[in-house]
């Protein structure tokens, strides 16, 4: 039996959801090492915009080289259609890839490597192979084939389902939001300030009927976002996310969020700006580039991304962690050394902050008026 004060060495924190080179992982096989890079190349070209990818391979020049032990694995990314660009190399023994969580999808070389979730690529002159590897045949998800293949596929392979090779971007990424390769979206409302120029909390604050904290928690409701609250010290609010990283304001609160839940898209709402509304979340989401570290409006008053009404995607969490080993503790540098997608706000009030009484009194009358 347990003991009721046991020692615990270390705090447990939520594991983010990674296979061995990505979110998630895809093999391929079935064809030459040729035709399985052509297949990738233009599959990643289709879903670039949406999925931050990557082409997993065997280096073939090095597996003619004898004296290659271990022959390293190449991966290339940000391609152009005829042109592969070699980034990196790990060994084979090296099987959790540090780089995997700033990846949604790695589409693989499946002649090479294993993994969970593989497709064949059908070819004919490639068939007898194929058929003996029964154990990868009875774990293959399906088969992806010319319009030309679909009888003779069906013929030998009538239990698997199939699809045309023009289908398969949109086959990929409905299994890529099915395994959360596209991270599903929370809320979380920056409760927590000192608002030390305010004088009072700004959460509290009334400039729709409401407090800013029951306004934002409202909007996030009305678009089917689970709201949590940042806060310091608790509150009494509904799901809570303590800082767990005390002392760095918003920066620590962002923190702790991905340390709650790493697996999120976090929508970052700030209770200083009064004038947020259904379209400014509305527009957050439809500009939304989950290949992105993060989604931001452009401030034209600042010049830079706004840090306090974004999305920040899984990917974002070790870019703040990097950032702060670096001695940075501000989310505005996180968006300006990452790759994020800048959204140019339809009405600039949106990023119109009250951090003073004045500034509150101008805008409670404006938006009463």
């Amino acid at each position: 039996m347990a003991k009721e004060n046991s020692h615990v060495k270390h705090p447990k924190l939520v594991k983010r959801v990674s296979q061995n080179w990505a979110t998630l992982d895809v093999a391929f096989f079935g064809t030459s090492c040729s035709e399985l890079q052509k297949f990738g190349v233009e599959t990643i070209a289709q879903l670039t915009n949406q999925f931050k990818m990557r082409w997993v391979d065997q280096d073939h020049d090095a597996l003619k080289n004898p004296d290659s032990s271990p022959s390293p694995i190449a991966i290339a990314k940000q391609f152009h259609p005829n042109e592969w660009q070699w980034t990196d190399h790990a060994t084979p023994d090296g099987v959790l890839d540090q780089k995997s969580h700033q990846f949604d999808l790695a589409l693989i070389n499946g002649n090479h490597f294993q993994c969970e979730v593989e497709w064949l690529v059908f070819d004919p002159d490639r068939l007898e192979k194929v058929m003996k590897k029964p154990d990868r045949l009875t774990k293959c998800a399906g088969v992806i084939h010319q319009p030309e293949h679909k009888e003779e596929v069906e013929r030998h392979f009538p239990h698997l389902p199939h699809y045309l090779i023009s289908e398969f971007p949109k086959i990929l990424k409905e299994l890529a939001e099915a395994n959360k390769a596209i991270a599903p979206v929370k809320g979380l409302i920056l409760s927590g300030g000192k608002s030390t120029r305010m004088g009072h909390d700004k959460s509290l604050i009334k400039y729709h009927g409401t407090t800013q904290v029951e306004h934002l928690t409202r909007l996030c409701n009305e678009m089917g976002i689970e709201a949590h609250h940042s806060v310091v010290e608790s509150k009494g609010l509904e799901n809570e996310i303590k800082d767990r990283i005390v002392g760095m304001g918003p920066f620590g609160g962002i923190c702790s969020a991905f340390m709650h839940d790493p697996n999120a898209a976090w929508l970052v709402l700030a209770c200083d700006l009064p004038h947020v509304d259904i379209e400014t979340i509305k527009a957050l989401l439809n500009g939304r580039k989950t290949s992105k570290v993060a989604t931001a409006f452009f401030n034209q008053e600042t010049n830079w991304p706004d840090p306090l009404i974004t999305i920040y995607e899984p990917k974002a969490y070790p870019r703040f962690l990097e950032m702060m080993s670096r001695g940075y503790s501000c989310p505005r540098k996180v968006l300006i050394h990452s790759e994020i997608e800048l959204l140019n706000p339809t009405n600039p009030d949106w990023l119109r902050n009250a951090n003073t009484p004045e500034e509150k009194d101008l805008i409670q009358a404006q938006l009463q008026g």
